[in-house]
């Protein structure tokens, strides 16, 4: 019997194992919803009929048939014209267990690694054990917090980077600006982005490490900006209000140093004792390609692995691996669906007069500037491009 994991709020997936066999279905992709979840943030409408829909295509697609062994989630429910809807109620399995959103996003990470030991911050917007998570981890003994108390009652470096990191885009005229619940799971690549056009304001750097540190919410984050960061830097955040384009750089690449700054002052002791350990960073923060980068320009010598599905849509992968703790690397980089569409869409593809594609071909029709959208095989698993879903273009054609 197949073992499965779900996590159900944002950017959800389903995980299955099966000896040793493993797929990876991310809602976004099976719905074609950006970021959709199963409940509580930014539920699909129909969710029962959802549930499911995704199990009649494990069951016929993956040859993954419930009931299962196990069942591994988070429970995320919501209600819905007063009745509270809970997701889980609705996959057969024998055995049920919970777990714990940040150890999950390690545990995903440590077991798609090659090491045997690791130390792992796993740091984002929140979960049930908190924002920012520190363990060690090894393959005899798993994924471990290191202050081994209760994770529902973590306090000791509760700090909230995630939010405080994207909430800046919201005022960058670059940047289209979204309601700021959807722009939360939006913003942060963007502003990234922004930060090379930009220079850090030395003067600026204190006003925005306070900033982070005082953990600004979707309640209060343009009045803390105001108190924090826009009287003492003479900025302007305001609903009605637009940065300024070299404005805006400014402050991403001040946004993001302090970002990196107050990282550092949290991890640096943790770094420091256990000298011996390579690293992994995960959590949504953990697609922050600059700090991975930096911290890998610190470490040269001891290693530091950053999993392609590092955000949320890799919880279930998390947690699945936290459960069965493989004593080998998961490859789960294209482990999630294949083309849904497949029996329809070579069709299409024919009737808009399409040509087989060797490289050669695509090679010679890039240096003419062509554009090539790429599917194939199984889907990445996780938010990055590795190749099998991309759009490919010469850039030199680019303006």
């Amino acid at each position: 019997m197949a073992n499965i994991a779900i996590y159900g709020s944002h950017n959800g997936a389903i995980a299955l194992e099966n000896n040793g066999e493993y797929h990876v279905i991310e809602f976004e992709r099976f719905f074609n919803v950006k970021n959709i979840g199963l409940a509580q943030y930014k539920p699909l409408r129909y969710r029962e009929e959802a549930v499911y829909a995704m199990l009649d295509y494990i069951d016929k697609e993956l040859g993954f048939q419930a009931p299962f062994e196990n069942m591994i989630h988070i429970n995320t429910e919501c209600v819905h014209d007063d009745i509270t809807y809970s997701y889980k109620d609705y996959i057969p399995a024998k055995n049920v267990y919970e777990g714990w959103h940040h150890h999950a996003h390690a545990s995903g990470s440590f077991y798609q690694s090659d090491f045997n030991k690791a130390l792992i911050f796993s740091f984002d917007g929140g979960g049930n054990d908190g924002f920012f998570n520190i363990f060690t981890a090894d393959r005899a003994n798993g994924v471990t917090y290191l202050d081994k108390t209760n994770p529902a009652e973590r306090t000791n470096y509760d700090y909230d980077f995630g939010f405080p990191y994207m909430c800046f885009a919201h005022f960058c005229s670059d940047i289209k600006q979204e309601w700021i619940s959807d722009g939360n799971l939006v913003y942060s690549g963007k502003i990234m982005g922004l930060c090379n056009f930009g220079k850090v304001r030395e003067e600026w750097l204190p006003h925005f490490k306070k900033f982070y540190y005082a953990k600004p919410d979707g309640e209060n984050y343009i009045q803390y900006l105001k108190d924090y960061i826009g009287d003492p830097c003479g900025l302007v955040f305001d609903e009605n209000n637009r940065l300024a384009s070299e404005l805006s750089w400014d402050v991403a690449a001040t946004s993001q140093k302090a970002f990196e700054e107050c990282f550092y002052e949290v991890a640096q002791p943790y770094l420091d004792k256990y000298h011996d350990l390579p690293i992994i960073i995960t959590g949504g923060c953990g697609l922050n390609i600059l700090l991975s980068t930096d911290l890998r320009q610190r470490y040269p010598e001891r290693g530091v692995f950053v999993a392609p599905n590092t955000n949320d849509c890799g919880i279930a992968i998390g947690l699945l691996a936290g459960f069965i703790r493989p004593n080998t690397p998961i490859d789960i980089t294209y482990g999630g669906t294949e083309l849904i569409d497949k029996n329809t869409f070579p069709a299409w593809v024919e009737s808009n007069v399409a040509r087989p594609a060797t490289h050669e071909i695509v090679a010679n029709e890039l240096c003419n500037g062509k554009i090539f959208g790429v599917a194939r095989g199984r889907c990445e698993h996780g938010p990055r491009a590795l190749g099998n879903r991309s759009i490919i273009c010469n850039p030199a054609f680019l303006k």
